[in-house]
């Protein structure tokens, strides 16, 4: 029953994709903004995250990409973010004034190693839901080594842009 699901999935996920002008890519224009791959058997995925979500009920799953966005785009959607979050956090205004604050793109530290998942879940073809997750790649020995030279840093995911932001915070330097 479960390969029957996939495979009309697929169908419909092909048309659909025919339809927005998708082309051999597989993906098809999900939520505005995003990009949905067909659906795929827990088996299909790499092993971590097969078993992260096999711990919510579910035996498919369709992975969830963000649709590409302009550098200027991106920046202007972090900084949004942080003038809405960050405000109260130490150094973040100086930084913002003084023109030290740096927004990149998670993917442009790699050595950070950070990245976002982002997945709807089926359970016998029925939708549980959809979960996020960081990769288990971080590199918090390299955060902790950043952070106690006086950095300040924030990683998240915003509409499935990863970010990596970062702004001097004399409060956190520890001393040699």
């Amino acid at each position: 029953m479960a390969d029957a699901l996939l495979k009309i999935n697929a169908l419909v996920n092909g048309k659909t994709a025919a339809a927005n002008g998708g082309g051999s890519a597989g993906g098809v224009i999900a939520r505005e903004g995003y990009v949905e791959s067909p659906m795929m058997k827990l088996s299909e995925l790499p092993a971590d995250e097969a078993q992260y979500l096999k711990g919510f009920g579910a035996d498919a799953a369709v992975r969830i990409d963000a649709v590409a966005v302009s550098d200027a785009d991106f920046k202007q959607m972090i900084l949004q973010h942080a003038l809405e979050s960050w405000t109260d956090l130490p150094g973040f205004n100086d930084a913002l004034a003084n023109g030290t604050l740096k927004i990149q793109r998670a993917s442009d530290v790699p050595q950070l190693g950070y990245k976002s998942n982002l997945y709807d879940l089926y359970s016998g073809g029925n939708l549980l839901g959809s979960v996020s997750f960081g990769s288990d790649t971080f590199n918090k020995k390299l955060y902790l080594e950043i952070q106690a030279q006086g950095i300040r840093q924030a990683t998240g995911s915003i509409n499935g842009q990863d970010f990596y932001v970062t702004w001097p915070d004399a409060s956190l330097a520890k001393s040699s």
